[in-house]
């Protein structure tokens, strides 16, 4: 058995070059109908696509052909481990390339400056950063597991990661040992023990698979304050008002005993999906829970990873009227079609792979957090004591 690769310590992804399938039409075409069957088997079974196991009989016809060369230059093998040319392009994932470390050096944490992979990520060979702390003289890491080892991650990636820490895009603003110990705790041999999402790219070596593309997207792509205008002002997201001719026909809904406040205060506190389950059940969830302050305070709370969002709804609050929403958008609406559309699965639509990213990446963001956090106060307790 060869080496692991080792992978990014934020989100999970690689530090190398991705695999990119043929732009050949018959390439293409193949690539992308392997991909619609596998999507709507799973939309069926409710099971993730598996690259191990072919998931019916036709894929076992093809998974059984991929070594016939097809004429046009290309073979299915390597199509069946490659992304689609027309969802990533070289430039699209070179955010990928350049991976920074977080490592400690005569017991101070530094952050370095920008580097390359070697042999799959086992090493960073670095430049000097900004961060005083990093060695002048040591620009060659190994990482994870091994003495002086480094975790590496991209500078975006990061940038998430400062977002969940409160902190909005400076390192400076964190405690960089207290970052490195909790990662140190979650430590396994090539990334750390975390939830990175069900993708299936992160295996000994990372595969480019079809389907997964938006794993390897920007998480902060240019223009995304730009297009979530846009989408608010799509007609599919203005305020219904309510038919209240369904409540005479209501037989029975245990939830109309209840006081309004303390429904709204009871589902101000349940993820959206819930709410809206509830509420195709219930006439008095669907009543009190109607209001776009209610879906805002869920987006902010839920939605905190989709930040240019949050400060667009601040900024409607300010009352400023250049940046002011759409006085009849519904923001239950909006909530629900967000929330469906950056969901991370396989296969997701072009223009929300960037945002599917962005959340999936959230997820171990927040595991960090809260240990980044609780490490943190235990910390300030103990050398409160002391003093």
């Amino acid at each position: 058995m060869g080496c692991f690769s080792c992978y990014c310590a934020i989100c999970g992804g690689p530090g190398e070059e991705c695999s990119i399938g043929s732009s050949v039409p018959e390439a293409l075409e193949w690539r992308r109908k392997r991909v619609a069957r596998k999507r709507k088997k799973m939309l069926e079974t409710g099971q993730y696509p598996s690259i191990h196991v072919a998931d019916d009989e036709d894929d076992k016809e093809e998974l059984n052909s991929c070594k016939e060369e097809v004429e046009g230059g290309w073979d299915k093998s390597d199509e069946d481990n490659a992304y689609d040319p027309g969802l990533v392009s070289e430039k699209s994932l070179e955010w990928l390339l350049t991976v920074h470390c977080l490592g400690v050096h005569e017991e101070k944490a530094f952050i370095s400056g920008p580097g390359e992979e070697y042999d799959q990520l086992t090493g960073i060979d670095v430049e000097i950063g900004d961060d005083p702390n990093q060695p002048s003289d040591e620009t060659h890491f190994f990482t994870y597991g091994v003495e002086g080892g480094v975790f590496p991650f991209h500078w975006v990636c990061l940038q998430v990661l400062l977002r969940a820490l409160g902190s909005k895009g400076d390192p400076g603003n964190i405690d960089k040992a207290v970052l490195f110990d909790v990662m140190e705790n979650l430590t396994d041999y090539y990334e750390l023990e975390l939830d990175y999402g069900q993708m299936q790219g992160r295996s000994q070596n990372w595969i480019s698979v079809p389907g997964e593309e938006y794993s390897v997207t920007n998480p902060i792509g240019d223009g995304t304050e730009q297009f979530i205008r846009e989408i608010i002002t799509r007609k599919t997201f203005k305020v219904s008002p309510l038919n209240y001719d369904i409540q005479k026909h209501v037989v029975s809904d245990p939830f109309d005993k209840l006081p309004f406040d303390i429904l709204y205060n009871i589902f101000s506190c349940l993820p959206g999906s819930s709410v809206q389950a509830i509420s195709k059940a219930s006439w008095s969830v669907t009543k009190a829970t109607r209001y776009n302050g209610f879906w805002k305070q869920l987006i902010f709370r839920e939605m905190n990873w989709f930040w240019e969002l949050n400060e667009l709804l601040s900024e409607d609050e300010k009352g400023d009227e250049s940046n002011q929403l759409s006085s009849g958008l519904s923001l239950k609406r909006l909530y629900l079609y967000i929330d469906k559309k950056t969901t991370p699965t396989y296969v997701m639509d072009a223009e929300f792979m960037s945002l599917g990213n962005r959340r999936r990446i959230w997820r171990p963001c927040q595991q960090v957090a809260e240990l980044y956090f609780a490490e943190l106060e235990q910390r300030r307790t103990s050398q409160a004591k002391a003093e």
